[in-house]
């Protein structure tokens, strides 16, 4: 799904369509004006679902406490590998469940995130909750853009 600008009730059925699936493991749904209530979706239909490893939700409009729930909720998934939250509207709220969600259980290996509303301060709370000093290096090198987590 790409520049679809699906609607609401579209995404229901397609989250619906999402905690049922059990082959798709990519996912692009890239500039689709998801906003505050597909974002809210998805993250329920992805507590429920075991296929998915990548995720993009470039410029989908996304708030800061859409960001939020997000990552609440995607403490549930334990599968999901990739996830592109870039040109969204993220900043503060959603570093903190972001770093809550980095220090428990998880398969995430990279996060893409630029062009959001990040502050310094952000950044280095996400620095320095990475789990290892590789990780962190190469947080800095991307200019504080994409998280890359070792194994």
């Amino acid at each position: 799904m790409f520049i679809n600008q699906i609607g609401v009730i579209s995404q229901k059925k397609g989250w619906k369509l999402l905690i049922k699936n059990q082959i798709l493991t990519h996912l692009n749904l890239s500039n689709n004006a998801i906003g505050f209530d597909g974002s809210r979706f998805l993250a329920q239909a992805l507590k429920l679902n075991s296929t998915l490893e990548f995720i993009s939700l470039k410029l989908n409009a996304i708030d800061d406490k859409a960001g939020a729930k997000f990552f609440k909720d995607l403490t549930y998934n334990t599968n999901l590998r990739v996830l592109d939250v870039e040109a969204n509207l993220l900043s503060t709220m959603t570093v903190r469940k972001l770093c809550l969600y980095l220090q428990g259980p998880n398969s995430l290996r990279e996060i893409y995130m630029g062009s959001n509303n990040f502050s310094e301060s952000d950044l280095a709370v996400i620095a320095d909750t990475l789990p290892t000093d590789k990780s962190r290096e190469v947080f800095k090198k991307s200019k504080f853009m994409e998280i890359r987590l070792t194994e």
